[in-house]
């Protein structure tokens, strides 16, 4: 609601506008985490770990109104893949290398890293717009959806060769 020439008086264009408030929300949205501070065994399952996607979801939940303009406008996917990667190197790789048995695994970290990421994003993007789960209960569900796979935790029989 301000003049156009005013505008561009401080922002040379919408993108520049656009990568400030995405930015400001990437800042925003990590703020008080301390996860370089956890004790990683067993860390999956850790009341920490927990703590730490809750911060994570209580800083969306602040601020819901601008995630969900955020997340519906038509640059949307800039800012889930900016987030994804900021989520990789804060959480997920501290994760993955913090299992001793890593050497063991058959998925590659990066794909393995990309996908809880894009699962929690995906949770984020969904808890958003609802009005009925807590962060506590959105926590539970993506570390339940992350700990037992989506086919066990949809009941099916897990793959094993």
């Amino acid at each position: 609601m301000i003049n156009r020439k005013t505008f561009y008086c401080h922002y040379e264009s919408k993108a520049v506008l656009f990568d400030e408030i995405v930015k400001d929300t990437l800042d925003l949205l990590m703020q008080n985490l301390q996860y370089e501070k956890l004790d990683f065994d067993n860390a999956l399952f850790s009341i920490d770990l927990k703590r730490e996607i809750q911060t994570i979801l209580h800083n969306v939940a602040e601020n819901r109104r601008l995630f969900r303009i955020l997340f519906n406008c038509s640059s949307s996917y800039e800012l889930t893949m900016q987030i994804e990667r900021l989520l990789q190197i804060k959480i997920i790789y501290k994760l993955i290398d913090s299992n001793p048995a890593k050497a063991f695994t058959e998925i590659p970290q990066d794909l393995l890293a990309s996908s809880v990421s894009s699962v929690f994003m995906r949770i984020i993007k969904w808890w958003i717009n609802q009005d009925v789960y807590s962060e506590e209960d959105a926590a539970k569900i993506f570390l339940k959806l992350v700990s037992t796979g989506f086919t066990k935790s949809f009941g099916f029989i897990n793959y094993e060769h």
